[in-house]
């Protein structure tokens, strides 16, 4: 029975874990979005449906216009936040499992 709440645990763990890297990863976004909207003229902005993660700069990419920039940084953090969701959904389905075992 030890064994079971100290798996619960670790898997309660994750799942903060995890809903913090998907609030810090918004805040970051949000950052980066309002650069974006600042630099880009609103009839060139993307709409936006989600909510994104930020990639750090990768110098060598300078000679990308704004709107190319934007455009990777969106796709980046619909992957990236697409994947902490899957994880995050994971790990509640596996604590509501481990919660109904015990």
């Amino acid at each position: 029975m030890t064994d079971a709440h100290t798996e619960l645990l670790k898997c309660a763990l994750q799942l903060a874990k995890c809903s913090d890297k998907l609030r810090a990863t918004d805040a970051m976004l949000d950052k980066c979005v309002s650069r974006m909207q600042t630099a880009l003229p609103a009839s060139g902005m993307p709409r936006l449906t989600s909510k994104l993660a930020v990639v750090p700069a990768n110098p060598a990419k300078e000679a990308q216009t704004l709107e190319e920039k934007f455009q990777e940084v969106f796709d980046q953090g619909t992957e990236v936040t697409e994947r902490l969701e899957i994880t995050k959904s994971r790990l509640e389905k596996e604590l509501r499992r481990r919660s109904e075992n015990t």
